[in-house]
């Protein structure tokens, strides 16, 4: 369940808002998170998350790093464990735009040195960026800290504390100073890979279900004719034809290692029947079900001696 922790506004501009916020992805699933119109800063207190951002990027996000994102409205997070459950817990700040670049002007027309972090937050702002153990430095370990200990606090001046203390942290980020994540063919390419791994995970995780490429191209938020395209290229086949190589397999096993009836096979592994079973069994072997079985288990019951001689027979 998702839960804010605390929420703390009309600070120092241009900061328009401090939250925590904490909630759980669960294993195997998405959780979006909208966070308004504000472009922030956001500090990851827990990881093992997979952000993924309508422009096609995916990051990997650990317990310590940091991103900038100028337009949060949709954020999707997914755990990084298939099988394990994430809890995402940040902290952000929001910023007003037009009051950094209100203040970029004017400290710029008085000649101070603060226009240059004005304009370097505004950058920073303006695109998607990557902070890697950020919050792995004392300074910003105490600095968050300090932060959550005053949220807590209700005097008059808390809210100008919190505004310094976030102002403080900002400055630890601008001074990273990291690229911005440049979207080359190169990358295009890697995401586009990543996409496909992704679906062939699902997938795997999956085959027993009763999956449609629609179904498996909504998990990694594309059109099934996209991802259909991607999947092909980075291996070598469509969807729903490795789901099924993934169904046969899983169904060929068990021919072999149990004695479960081939009805009941081919439902435990995602075929609607067992006469469409059979028909994928017979175009990958030749072979009907039971002859499979039979085959199969008399090569596995022939296991000669490698330190047999050859006088010896």
């Amino acid at each position: 369940m998702a839960r804010t922790i605390f929420r703390r506004s009309s600070l120092l501009p241009p900061i328009t808002q401090v939250v925590e916020f904490i909630t759980t992805v669960p294993a195997g699933e998405r959780v979006q998170v909208g966070g308004g119109i504000r472009p922030r800063i956001i500090f990851f207190l827990k990881g093992g998350v997979e952000l993924r951002l309508p422009e096609g990027i995916v990051q990997p996000l650990n317990e310590g790093d940091a991103i900038s994102y100028l337009n949060p409205h949709h954020l999707e997070y997914y755990s990084t464990d298939p099988e394990q459950d994430a809890s995402l817990h940040t902290l952000q700040i929001r910023f007003d735009l037009e009051a950094i670049a209100s203040l970029h002007t004017s400290q710029k027309s008085n000649a101070s040195p603060a226009s240059h972090f004005y304009a370097d937050l505004e950058d920073k702002l303006s695109a998607f960026h990557y902070y890697p153990d950020t919050l792995r430095q004392p300074r910003e370990k105490e600095l968050v800290k300090f932060i959550r200990e005053e949220a807590q606090n209700r005097n008059r001046n808390h809210s100008g504390m919190i505004g310094g203390l976030a102002l403080a942290l900002t400055s630890s980020v601008i001074a990273i100073n990291p690229s911005p994540v440049e979207d080359t063919p190169l990358r295009q390419m890697e995401r586009g890979k990543g996409a496909a791994e992704h679906a062939r995970q699902f997938i795997l995780q999956r085959y027993r279900q009763k999956l449609t490429l629609g179904q498996i191209a909504w998990s990694v938020q594309l059109s099934g004719e996209h991802l259909e395209r991607l999947f092909n290229r980075h291996f070598g086949t469509s969807v729903i034809a490795y789901l099924y190589t993934i169904r046969l397999e899983h169904a060929k096993e068990e021919l072999v290692t149990t004695d479960l009836p081939v009805f009941q096979i081919a439902a435990r592994n995602g075929f609607s029947s067992s006469t469409l079973l059979g028909r994928h069994l017979k175009k990958d072997t030749g072979q009907s079900p039971l002859s499979y079985r039979l085959t199969a288990r008399e090569h596995e019951s022939f296991h000669p001696s490698v330190f047999q001689s050859r006088d010896s027979t």
